[in-house]
């Protein structure tokens, strides 16, 4: 009898234990041991079949580049930004492959044309020191600026770097932050329109000038937008960032910007015409025995060339005590000079 148990005992323990086996091997290959032998071909040959079909999906997308791999698309990123322009861009209609970095080659090759036709039309007989020295500072810095054009066209497709730009050629950071407002909002890097340049120009420039002549900001502004539309500059539309900064190279911003406030200053009093103001600009000269700024000057020797007797009187000490002669400057200015 109790032989009989230990066998009986040991026979459900076989059948249990097997059971259970059979039920983890089935989980493992995902699929249930109940299910028939039928129904599990038949699912499993349609699965491999889908994977297969996918896989052949997936590859001739990829050939076609309709699919990129993670790898491909950080190539892109870093070699090209013609990955994010759009189908109207036409870069294969420019020069350089930017039409920025065109225009720039355009406007101050023109510069530079202009420059040799001034430096032409100077002939031996009349020389003008000052135009011709002028002129030959501007070739030299419209020279300077195609050979950083040039470098910068060598990085192309690459869109040029403003910041970049304006830390290269030594722009004081009021420059920058006149130029990066003036651009940004439009999207542009190396050129920007004259008028929205003069506005920045005047917000960027009022704290200075509003200390001695708060009336003249606007003067001011337009100053210095008459000092990039000179003599080698036939149209002005628009301002590229080399010839903004190239007209401050050399000088300190800030004291730069109260000269020209002092000189629109006396250029309003002188252009008035009344013996009252022009008075006021001898007394200053006289207490500050320097040269003017050219604008002033130019408005002293129009005056002593063809201004009222009262004020030709008033300003004749004043040329003389700076070294002129009434008969030198009214002559100079009235060739050009």
């Amino acid at each position: 009898m109790t032989i009989l148990a230990v066998l009986s005992f040991c026979a459900i323990f076989f059948c249990f234990s097997s059971e259970n086996d059979s039920g983890i091997d089935s989980l493992r290959q995902r699929y249930s041991p109940f299910v028939s032998d039928g129904m599990r071909k038949k699912y499993g040959e349609g699965g491999r079949k889908d994977g297969k079909r996918f896989r052949q999906m997936k590859e001739r997308r990829k050939s076609l580049g309709a699919m990129l791999d993670p790898a491909e698309l950080e190539q892109m990123y870093l070699e090209s930004d013609r990955f994010w322009e759009s189908p109207d861009d036409d870069t294969k209609g420019t020069a350089t492959g930017n039409a920025e970095i065109d225009m720039c080659l355009r406007y101050h090759l023109c510069r530079v044309s202009r420059c040799l036709q001034i430096l032409q039309s100077i002939t031996p007989e009349c020389p003008l020191v000052f135009k011709s020295t002028e002129t030959l500072k501007r070739l030299e810095v419209e020279t300077v600026t195609l050979d950083d054009l040039l470098r910068l066209a060598n990085t192309v497709p690459a869109v040029p770097n403003v910041a970049n730009v304006l830390a290269e050629i030594g722009a004081d950071p009021s420059l920058q932050e006149i130029w990066l407002s003036a651009c940004y909002p439009l999207h542009t890097q190396l050129v920007a329109p004259r008028d929205d340049l003069r506005t920045q120009i005047k917000l960027n420039i009022a704290h200075i000038v509003e200390q001695n002549y708060p009336h003249l900001v606007n003067r001011v502004a337009d100053s210095i937008i008459r000092l990039m539309a000179d003599s080698a500059q036939e149209e002005m539309k628009f301002v590229t960032v080399f010839h903004f900064v190239g007209v401050f190279r050399g000088r300190h911003f800030e004291s730069y910007v109260e000269n020209l406030g002092h000189d629109a200053w006396m250029i309003s009093l002188l252009s008035s015409g009344q013996p009252s103001r022009v008075l006021q600009v001898a007394d200053r000269l006289s207490r500050v025995p320097i040269v003017p700024p050219i604008e002033s000057l130019k408005q002293i020797g129009l005056i002593l060339a063809d201004g009222e007797e009262q004020n030709r009187k008033i300003l004749g000490s004043v040329a003389l005590l700076l070294g002129f002669t009434e008969v030198r400057m009214a002559t100079a200015f009235r060739k050009g000079a």
